[in-house]
């Protein structure tokens, strides 16, 4: 019997195995094998940087949990998600495998999830081909073999988006049940994921959804509006409610009454000007909402934080990834200005300029990876949007815009292309995902005629 014959529930579940075991060897393989072989000064299979100091606070958390019992239990110890959740695995396995293992079981909802939303649109069989980069990626499989914060991320951002399209669907489809629980649970879900490790994400859900569900309601396409509304106002108000709570939400805050200390000499810095522009003395809040200019001020702000790594950093690599140092908006509507640049630098970068780099400057897993899917994302786009044009799946555009959304966001506050692409990981893979199912339904389509 082919594959795709199989009852959903069993195509499912055989996807969701098959990106388990995958992803489990995978990681143990880059624990056990790759890592110590390695000169990355990995410590017991933990990569230096983030993953050792979440290792060292999930350790002290559980250490601490063993004495005195679970009340110690801390969400986000060191204003650490990850390391809240590993503290437990230490906790109750001893060791890291339940770590892996909870990872691996997150990659594997994710290629889940991922092919779920493909399959609203496309066949089964090309469904899958398009969530197939997200699991086979082998720029992250090292990663994900880590305490890290883009395995929650990457599963909450596509639990979002699939719930969003089962809340519209049943919404305006022609039949007397309109059971919007489902939808309002898996949104929930994928929001206390995002909420562990990035909740400021949750703000731009919050205003994607808003803008998503407003839609068909502006169209008259709902057929029971008061039960779909009060459902809206819960999931908004639940996505609301887990927005908060990060490093990065204080970091953001922080600048609302930031002002810049004069630099100590006169070699002033990049870093020095692009606060200095930030600086309440000479920051313009020329936009008529408040909590806008706000906003925009705190992401121009961790914007001066990233030009930091010109300073801290001698590889080449990073230093020719970190771009736009010489674009310092001082207001809101410089900032807006700057906006359009910011979403190409967050959907589409790395640039076609950049794409030589391995062979001219020198050698990157990254650079040799990452054009290659934006090759296929630039080809996937095209090819969906005539897709689109062709069939009206305007339904489509939904994850489209806020995949966009939330890449466009971190275009204007990463200027650094390696971190945006971890970043915006989500997003970037589901619309390859996309692009794939419409290239391959566009000419097959062709074919047979």
């Amino acid at each position: 019997m082919r594959f795709f014959e199989l009852s959903e529930k069993k195509i499912n579940f055989y996807i969701f195995l098959l990106a388990f075991t995958f992803a489990i060897t995978c990681m143990f393989v880059a624990r056990e094998i790759i890592i110590p072989n390695m000169d990355w000064n990995g410590i017991d299979g933990h990569l230096a940087g983030d993953p050792q100091l979440y290792h060292k606070a999930a350790a002290l958390k559980a250490e601490d949990m063993k004495k005195n019992g679970l009340l110690k239990f801390e969400l986000r110890p060191d204003s650490s998600g990850p390391a809240g959740v590993a503290s437990l695995m230490y906790l109750f396995f001893d060791s890291v495998v339940g770590v892996v293992i909870l990872n691996a079981l997150l990659h594997a909802l994710s290629v889940l999830i991922c092919y779920l939303i493909l399959s609203n649109w496309f066949l089964p069989k090309y469904s899958l081909i398009g969530a197939m980069p997200l699991l086979f990626s082998p720029y992250f499989m090292v990663w994900f073999s880590q305490i890290n914060k883009d395995s929650y991320a990457i599963a909450g951002a596509l639990l979002v988006i699939y719930g969003s399209l089962e809340l519209i669907k049943k919404a305006t489809l022609d039949s007397n049940k309109h059971n919007y629980l489902s939808g309002v649970v898996i949104i929930s879900s994928g929001a206390f994921l995002t909420s562990l490790v990035r909740p400021y994400i949750n703000q731009i859900h919050f205003v994607s959804l808003l803008v998503i569900f407003l839609t068909p309601l502006i169209f008259r396409r709902v057929k029971k509006w008061k039960t779909f509304l009060l459902s809206v106002l819960l999931v908004l108000f639940v996505v609301r409610v887990q927005s908060t709570g990060a490093t990065s939400d204080q970091t953001i805050d922080s600048f609302k009454e930031f002002i810049q200390t004069p630099a100590l000499n006169a070699n002033e810095t990049i870093v020095d000007k692009c606060f200095a522009k930030v600086s309440s003395e000479n920051w313009r809040n020329d936009f008529s909402v408040g909590y806008i200019n706000e906003k925009i001020k705190g992401i121009v702000g961790q914007r001066c934080n990233i030009f930091r790594l010109l300073y801290t950093q001698t590889n080449p690599n990073t230093l020719f990834s970190i771009v736009d140092y010489d674009i310092l908006p001082g207001s809101t509507s410089e900032a807006f200005a700057y906006l359009p640049r910011a979403v190409s630098l967050g959907v589409f970068a790395p640039w076609p300029n950049m794409w030589s780099y391995i062979f001219t400057k020198r050698f990157s897993i990254f650079y040799m990876i990452a054009p290659v899917e934006a090759l296929v994302l630039y080809l996937g786009l095209c090819f969906l949007f005539y897709w689109v044009f062709k069939t009206k799946q305007f339904l489509i555009l939904g994850p489209v815009f806020m995949s966009f959304s939330v890449m466009g966001i971190y275009g204007l506050s990463t200027p650094f292309v390696g971190v945006l692409y971890r970043y915006r990981y989500s997003w970037w893979m589901l619309l390859i995902g996309l692009g794939i199912g419409a290239i391959l339904t566009v000419l097959q389509k062709r074919k047979i005629e």
